[in-house]
């Protein structure tokens, strides 16, 4: 069985992280120059995330955050419209610099919202007087309906700022990823126990705070390991984080008993195991503290878990 040393590979990435957050941006209006014009602008950079429940009932979505950085009072109390176009090549470049597979959720599935309507591909935001910042908002009516087997994201640009708005060209283009949570979706802790029949080294606990529990279904969830950036379940090899190559449990929930149902192997290759629930052991999920008791395995190989709500992901 392949598997990946991760110690190494951890420490670059804590580097990384540590260099990134030197090194982050903080927010700026643009410059407005000696002319001191309006400038209009997409406040997150590059991609947003917005996360909607798996439930049957309408919500709204905050999509994409237009703001105006104003040089005096006077251009705060004009009424700006400012018309945002639908960019379906920002996903198409974000696919291909990413290896992602994003689409648009289908049209049946969302509805623009009234206070920006859409004609054609454009949608039209109205600042008020005295208003600096607005939302290009949709609604999904039910998420029950949408493909859980797809990926789902939108592409945005400002096009056009009327009454003297001049629209950023660092800030003007956007692509919104729009993920679905079920009750179970979140980033957990995990204190876990592997235990290896043939191989010495591969047999210890440990304890991991950067798993997520990511929705696959209404009441299923894949494991993905965040440090490691997959799909994946850790374990030990001679006291080292690493993980098996192509293994990640998908825990199947009752909602109605607190029990497990099944668990699987996310993969689902030819070649990959196939899990089976340890004998005996109570698994469970309690609803109280949002906690999971499991252990399954395969060919005399266990894994036993505490997996531990901490947050939303």
């Amino acid at each position: 069985m392949k598997y990946f040393n991760f110690s190494k590979s951890l420490a670059a990435i804590t580097a990384g992280v540590l260099l990134f957050s030197s090194c982050d941006k903080v927010d700026t209006p643009d410059p407005l120059g000696d002319a001191g014009q309006t400038i209009v602008k997409i406040m997150d950079v590059d991609k947003r995330v917005v996360n909607i429940d798996l439930v049957s009932t309408p919500q709204t979505l905050n999509m994409v955050d237009i703001r105006r950085d104003i040089p005096n009072e006077a251009e705060l109390n004009k009424t700006m419209k400012v018309i945002i176009k639908d960019d379906p090549g920002a996903v198409s470049d974000y696919n291909a610099a990413n290896g992602t597979t994003f689409i648009p959720i289908p049209a049946a599935q969302f509805t623009v919202d009234p206070s920006n309507p859409k004609v054609g591909t454009d949608y039209t935001i109205t600042m008020n007087p005295g208003e600096f910042a607005k939302w290009l908002k949709f609604t999904i009516p039910n998420a029950l309906a949408i493909d859980l087997n797809k990926q789902y994201a939108f592409g945005f640009s400002i096009s056009t700022a009327d009454a003297g708005g001049k629209v950023s060209n660092s800030a003007k283009t956007i692509v919104v990823e729009v993920g679905v949570k079920n009750d179970y979706d979140g980033l957990y802790q995990v204190k876990g126990f592997f235990f290896h029949p043939t191989n010495a080294a591969l047999i210890g606990g440990f304890t991991v705070n950067d798993i997520e529990l990511q929705t696959t279904g209404k009441y299923t969830n894949v494991m993905y390991w965040r440090s490691a950036g997959t799909l994946a379940h850790p374990i030990t090899n001679g006291g080292a984080l690493t993980y098996f190559a192509n293994q990640s449990p998908i825990f199947d929930f009752n909602p109605t008993s607190g029990a497990l149902n099944s668990v699987t192997n996310a993969y689902g290759c030819p070649t990959c195991v196939v899990y089976a629930f340890t004998p005996g052991y109570n698994q469970r999920y309690d609803v109280s503290t949002k906690t999971i008791y499991t252990s399954y395995g395969y060919q005399g190989r266990m894994f036993t878990d505490t997996i531990k709500y901490l947050g939303p992901r």
